[in-house]
């Protein structure tokens, strides 16, 4: 067995038994449970995406979605996964599998005071960030943590919380950044009233790599926080000051962490969200993966063992209706290494969203994204990249859908990486059961 597939295999064991632990901890009676199986095929104009020489390629799908929840005084647990297996029909490349997904088990030792709790992300990330997506330039990530959440009070009106976490991240093929993470939190809430309160935190944390030289980082951070939830809205704002230990040199910066959720209308919603904190390719990842609501792809995340200042900002607004479903958004960030050996990255991107039920049966979907990433250190210039798609649902019965698609993108690029034009078209028909979301042919 090769490395690359011995760290599949070990992550894969990983994954499989946080999803033993969430299965084997919740009465599937007692939980909520959407799923869903599905067979398509698509064709591609440009399977290698490339700008010359394109290779077309017809791809069957076998796919299926999972979304679990449930939520007791003992056991709060929630599971969204999805996953694919590829055919390339023309033999462009070999057989193919993609996996997403998020669980989350909490486990009350005591109900209100100590919990023990296990997390796992699990994804694709490209290999090199400056090529297309294709099945040689995409890995498996894995991201774990586990440990407990204690919570002591004070009176009627103080908290304290006390989390210590062990983390440890597997790439597939980029093994010399597989990380382990040594976390421990303190935070003291005052609570104002039942739905406010506002407080003071810290945190430690140890990162080290597998890479032979690199001695990893220290990270520390102490803020205020604010944290209020109403019948429209809810926000937390977390303000103070951030340092790393790096390579003997130490970095500090402000902490900034913003999010904000209101209820405009009854039909329109917005978020808000900002941040200045330091970050490695571990945490922009997890961050990266989109659940629910739908199959993000591959993720573009920088893979580096070197932490980065990290600055964003990005504003999203959904409107819903019995029938119709409006989403717009946009969002900036920029990352900036601490040191050299990584090129500093700004990106800009928006999407917008729509959906309408044209009959009981028929459903259509229409998405569109733009982003634009620029790279500095290393003279990369930049790239842009237009993704639309549009697709229609169409239900044979209750619980089978007939769906068809397009999708168009097209990558330009100035000195960063290669560029190419690319429409897919595809088919499938799917079975599904419960709060599963139409997902777009992804590969």
């Amino acid at each position: 067995m090769s490395a690359p597939d011995a760290v599949l295999v070990k992550r894969s064991l990983l994954a499989g038994a946080i999803g033993a632990a969430l299965i084997l901890a919740v009465p599937v009676q007692a939980a909520e449970v959407g799923w869903s199986a599905g067979v398509g095929v698509g064709h591609t104009d440009n399977a290698t995406r490339v700008e010359t020489d394109t290779v077309s390629d017809t791809i069957a799908a076998l796919s299926g979605s999972l979304d679990l929840s449930h939520e007791s005084r003992r056991v709060e647990a929630s599971l969204v996964g999805h996953l694919t297996h590829l055919s390339y029909l023309d033999d462009t490349y070999d057989d193919d599998l993609l996996a997403r997904a998020v669980g989350k088990l909490s486990f009350a030792f005591v109900p209100e005071r100590f919990f023990w709790v296990v997390e796992d992300t699990f994804g694709q990330n490209a290999i090199n960030e400056f090529q297309p997506v294709t099945p040689e330039n995409r890995q498996n990530v894995n991201v774990f943590s586990t440990g407990p959440d204690a919570y002591l009070r004070f009176g009627s009106n103080f908290e304290l919380r006390l989390s210590g976490r062990y983390g440890s991240t597997s790439y597939e093929r980029s093994t010399q950044v597989d990380e382990t993470r040594l976390l421990g939190e303190v935070e003291l809430l005052r609570r104002v009233s039942a739905t406010s309160a506002w407080g003071l935190a810290g945190s430690a944390a140890r990162v080290e790599y597998d890479l032979p030289g690199n001695p990893g980082y220290d990270q520390q951070a102490l803020y205020g926080t604010l944290q209020a939830k109403g019948a429209r809205q809810d926000i937390r704002v977390d303000l103070g000051i951030n340092q790393v230990a790096d390579a003997g040199e130490s970095y500090s910066d402000p902490l900034i962490r913003i999010n904000w959720n209101r209820q405009l209308t009854p039909s329109w919603t917005m978020n808000l969200n900002a941040g200045s904190e330091y970050q490695n390719s571990s945490d922009r990842f997890v961050g990266s993966v989109e659940v629910p609501g739908g199959d993000s792809g591959t993720g573009n995340v920088t893979i580096s063992g070197i932490p980065s200042a990290t600055y964003y900002g990005g504003v999203t607004f959904g409107f819903e209706r019995p029938r119709t479903r409006l989403s717009a958004g946009a969002r900036y960030s920029q990352e900036n290494f601490v040191r050299s050996g990584q090129p500093d990255r700004d990106t800009w991107s928006l999407r917008a969203g729509a959906s309408r039920r044209f009959t009981p049966r028929v459903q259509g979907f229409v998405d569109a994204s733009f982003a634009q990433r620029e790279f500095g250190g290393l003279t990369l210039g930049s790239d842009d990249t237009v993704s639309v798609a549009a697709w229609v649902d169409w239900g044979l019965g209750r619980t089978v859908f007939l769906t068809a698609g397009y999708r168009f993108e097209d990558r330009s690029s100035d000195g960063a990486g290669e560029q190419y034009k690319e429409n897919l078209f595809y088919l499938s028909v799917s079975y599904r059961h419960g709060p599963v979301e139409s997902r777009a042919f992804r590969y």
